[in-house]
């Protein structure tokens, strides 16, 4: 049988994996592969959301007269799909429509029920539009189905609610640390050469932000309780998509997007800590993912619907800039629709300025870093090199993706900042040494968006993007280039562009 789905007008294939099996988490069907595998060496990992994931050896072979028959195996089994850069994305009886606006409830209802399918979710920023699932429960089906529906001229799109399982993209002032804040102020302290830094002192003596403008960390949680994040005009009120509530407070160990907040904008001068870029403006933690151990491994599980609905709450409660230490897996029209709606609704029509990592596995950038209207950033070292694995930073197990699509390139290795409080997190303490990845150089472009914002609200996103590219420091090859994009940013020249910009608006 052919695997493949509709994306943003592309049929896109899909692949099985051949790692990977997945089944549903209830006693039955717990017992009966729990048995099966006893002897084969398998691992099994809860996902937390009634998905039981099996990683499988190349040589295992399944006996299938364990269950009750090849039926009731093929009905209750998930279907794992691996993307082109290896992300697993679990194909369940859940899929996304959104119907042409002529459309009636009535129509769509009386579609829905003569191929046995149930609306479980209203889409409400997509018009028209629900989450929905097979009656029948098998995943195959689904798929079939929303191709189905794809065809149907009364739809506009349809494709399946993968379940992705993604890798987190990790890793001045009085402040206690700040001497440590390399990427702010590099003085050689990490080993790297002096003045290879954001140029963020300078920027500093113009704006450290303003009180007005909100940077959303779309990311797998923040803790509003830590120290140099509860403060006074600092916090605002966030969103859970996992959960549909408004804590974005992480399980124990998701330290990631409390990393990223602090990086973005830590409080400064507070006699404690770090300091943030972007250090007066506000956060907005949206938690789209929670992670789990697989194995000795930490992943992300989320769905394209949480990830837009994240997305969308953090435009629709008044995010200015968006900060995405995230990506993974084939394309989604649904993640990219909630993005569309990012630049055209977010700041009264002048659209948010939405960042994403490109992604750390020294390839092809990331979907959905991979989009034309989003900053994709690439990760530079305290040397000014790209991050490669033969970098002078040591850290030889990771590259910075790349490509065409690569916008600008920011600090990524040995990068000081905010984990989770008390001993919760990356560490026993309060702050992480050595956080990395893209992940660490995204909400530093997050940060520098922030403070252009600060000193030129009437900007709209698309003109503060053309300022961090066209004012970014040139490193590796001359002009642009596909390992570190329009070059290194540059927040002094950034801020100082944007608000001559005001000045002669």
């Amino acid at each position: 049988m052919e695997l493949n789905y509709w994306s943003n007008g592309k049929k896109i294939p899909l692949k099985k994996s051949e790692s990977y099996r997945a089944f549903k988490d209830n006693g039955y069907m717990e017992s009966k592969y729990k048995s099966l595998t006893s002897n084969l060496n398998s691992k099994m990992t809860d996902l937390k959301n009634g998905i039981i994931l099996e990683t499988i050896s190349k040589n295992q072979v399944y006996n299938t007269t364990s269950f009750s028959s090849k039926n009731q195996r093929e009905e209750d089994d998930f279907l794992v799909l691996e993307a082109e850069d290896k992300t697993p994305m679990i194909l369940t009886n859940q899929f996304i429509i959104q119907f042409k606006p002529d459309v009636t409830r009535e129509e769509i209802n009386k579609i829905n029920d003569s191929n046995n399918v149930k609306i479980i979710e209203n889409i409400n920023w997509e018009e028209n539009s629900y989450l929905v699932e097979t009656t029948e429960g098998k995943a195959v089906s689904a798929l079939e189905m929303a191709n189905t529906y794809h065809e149907n001229d009364k739809v506009i799109y349809a494709q399946p609610n993968f379940v992705r399982l993604l890798k987190p993209m990790a890793a001045i002032s009085n402040d206690t640390y700040v001497n440590k804040q390399w990427a702010l102020n590099n003085t050689g302290q990490t080993g790297g050469i002096a003045g290879e830094d954001i140029a963020i002192s300078e920027a500093w003596k113009i704006t450290k932000g303003s009180k007005d403008i909100i940077i959303a960390i779309i990311d797998e949680g923040v803790d509003y309780k830590h120290e140099d994040l509860n403060v006074s005009d600092k916090l605002v009120t966030g969103y859970d998509a996992c959960y549909k509530r408004n804590d974005p407070t992480p399980k124990s160990a998701d330290a990631h997007g409390t990393a990223c907040a602090g990086i973005a904008a830590a409080k400064s001068n507070n006699n404690k800590g770090i300091a943030g870029v972007a250090p007066e403006c506000k956060i907005m933690g949206i938690r789209i993912a929670y992670g789990v151990m697989d194995g000795s491994e930490r992943i992300w599980v989320t769905d394209d619907a949480k990830v837009a609905d994240g997305i969308v709450k953090s435009v629709d409660r008044g995010a200015d800039v968006l900060s995405n230490s995230w990506g993974g897996g084939e394309d989604s029209q649904t993640i990219t629709n909630a993005i569309n709606y990012a630049k055209r609704n977010g700041r009264n029509g002048k659209g948010c300025v939405v960042c994403f990592a490109a992604g750390n596995d020294n390839g092809s950038v990331s979907f959905p870093g991979r989009l034309d209207n989003v900053i994709t950033v690439a990760a530079c070292n305290e040397y000014g090199e790209r991050k490669s694995k033969t970098s002078r930073d040591g850290e030889y197990w990771w590259g910075s993706n790349y490509g065409p699509e690569v916008d600008v390139a920011a600090p990524g290795v040995h990068i000081f900042t905010t984990d989770i409080m008390k001993k919760d997190g990356y560490s026993s303490n309060n702050y992480v040494e050595d956080f990395n990845g893209t992940s660490a150089a995204t909400p530093h472009v997050a940060g520098v968006a922030a403070l252009v914002l600060s000193v030129a609200p009437e900007l709209k996103a698309s003109e503060v993007e053309d300022i961090i590219r066209n004012t970014a420091d040139d490193i590796g090859a001359k002009g642009f280039d596909n390992y570190t994009g329009h070059g290194r940013i540059n927040a002094f020249k950034a801020v100082s562009k944007a608000y001559e910009m005001h000045m002669h608006d």
